[in-house]
């Protein structure tokens, strides 16, 4: 089965076999163009020291791609001995207004014009993207009708940042006996906004973790920590994380390895890296 994959970041769409792709994630050959040719074609399985791209997903899948190459083949002439022509006088390349297209025979009418391959994956990209922005705005739309109507429950502005344990606990508690409480704090933390994954993930937790209470916490809870992954506040964050339009198919790990990092470097935060004494150990994740 082979899919036709774009790289968001690159702006780049490619033909690879579908077992290549997992969960927004894309693995790719470490070759040279003929050696990633001949691996698509042969549907080579991915191997875990291939480079991750993940910023990949799926527009089109297929199972014809390597049955006309077998069809090619098989319809080949025998090859023959070559003989040594005189060079043929050069052609003039035609004007840089007709290059993008190329003529394909059409039945009983003559000749039509097809777009190019390079043309054609640049407009299945753009499409892509206005259909992408397009969801956005419809969604920011549907998130601002939300927050006019709601004008019951819990003030969620005044919920962040959390100060200490007693706070963090409370609102697990309030996360746990009120649905609605959780969209709520969704949009709020959703507003943060950032470039990347990683700046989206510390730019949220910043609004909503006083760093003292931040250093009381590491992913799995390590230590006496409090461990962050078994919280509500984890999928509130998560979630948030996606409301972002530039994060809105990350994936859990990526996010997950954000928080982490943010945990971790509580300790130097604020000064604490020059307040550190000298051989004192790194905080616990």
């Amino acid at each position: 089965m082979y899919s036709v994959i774009c790289f968001d970041k690159d702006e780049e769409v490619e033909v690879a076999p579908t077992a290549w792709f997992h969960e927004g994630t894309c693995r790719w050959p470490p070759y040279k163009s003929q050696g990633v040719q001949r691996a698509v074609k042969q549907l080579e399985e991915a191997q875990s020291t291939w480079p991750v791209h993940t910023d990949a997903r799926i527009f089109y899948s297929s199972g014809l791609y390597m049955r006309d190459q077998e069809d090619e083949e098989n319809l080949s002439p025998p090859k023959r001995k070559t003989v040594s022509l005189p060079k043929a006088p050069a052609i003039p390349r035609p004007p840089s207004s007709s290059r993008h297209f190329i003529l394909m025979p059409q039945s009983e009418c003559g000749f039509v014009e097809v777009p190019s391959s390079a043309l054609l994956k640049e407009v299945l990209v753009n499409q892509q993207i206005l259909m992408d922005q397009q969801k956005n705005i419809i969604r920011m739309i549907q998130d601002m009708q939300r927050s006019t109507n709601a004008v019951t429950g819990i003030p969620t502005t005044n919920v962040f940042p959390l100060n200490d344990k007693p706070a963090l606990y409370a609102l697990e508690r309030d996360l746990g006996s009120q649905p609605d409480l959780r969209n709520k704090l969704v949009i709020t933390l959703g507003l943060v906004g950032g470039a990347t994954v990683k700046e989206t993930v510390w730019r949220i937790l910043k609004q909503a973790i006083k760093n003292d209470l931040a250093k009381t916490i590491s992913w799995r809870g390590l230590n006496g920590k409090v461990p962050f992954e078994k919280l509500h506040l984890r999928a509130v964050v998560t979630d948030a994380v996606r409301r972002n339009p530039v994060c809105i198919e990350a994936t859990d790990l990526s996010i997950a390895d954000a928080i982490k990092r943010w945990f971790y470097w509580a300790g130097d935060r604020e000064g604490g890296r020059k307040n550190r004494l000298p051989g004192a150990s790194r905080p616990t994740v």
